[in-house]
């Protein structure tokens, strides 16, 4: 029975030639990273924007015409930083980041929309004054940001990608992070 299944969906495949026209690339990304930091206790918190970075692979399979399911994996790491009176922390995560997408693209520009699943594979905290000893308090384990941008193709090789990535869920207790990313993509 499992033959008879597998040779369908190589059928399938085949017939509709599923991945003919599949578009992987090589992303390399630079994130301005902007925290959302609750007031902890009544205290005003005063929180920086900071860079972070991305490497990783994507992947345009199509579904339709001009329409694409946009996805692949990478390594992205987030850096915010805030301070409350005169005390200063520095906040990291890494997480493994797989983007769900749905891509509209031409033959210079596309847009895209959707989400990614962010799984947190390490967060650090580093500080002075009364952040000396900083954690990073109850950091989640999942993040779901909302995503929108658009790319344009340099060359039939190389393309650059404008998005932002809206923290709809917190990365750790009372803070949400928000990403405007640029990147750089090879395509084989």
């Amino acid at each position: 029975m499992l033959r008879w299944i597998l040779l369908f969906i190589l059928f399938s495949l085949n017939s509709f030639n599923a991945f003919a026209d599949s578009k992987v690339g090589i992303i390399a990304s630079y994130l301005y990273n902007v925290a959302e930091i609750d007031d902890i206790s009544g205290v005003e918190v005063n929180d920086d924007s900071e860079g972070g970075y991305g490497i990783g692979v994507r992947a345009l399979l199509p579904l339709h015409d001009r329409f694409y399911f946009r996805t692949g994996a990478g390594i992205v790491k987030k850096n915010i930083s805030y301070s409350i009176g005169g005390s200063n922390a520095d906040a990291s995560f890494t997480y493994l980041n797989i983007p769900a997408t749905l891509y509209l693209g031409g033959e210079k520009v596309g847009l895209f929309g959707g989400t990614a699943l962010n799984a947190r594979m390490d967060d650090n905290c580093d500080g002075n004054g009364v952040f000396r000893s900083c954690e990073v308090k109850d950091a989640k384990t999942l993040v779901l940001p909302v995503i929108i941008g658009f790319d344009f193709n340099l060359t039939k090789s190389l393309a650059m990608e404008f998005s932002y990535e809206y923290g709809i869920m917190e990365a750790a207790e009372n803070i949400r992070i928000s990403s405007a990313v640029f990147s750089l993509i090879y395509n084989f």
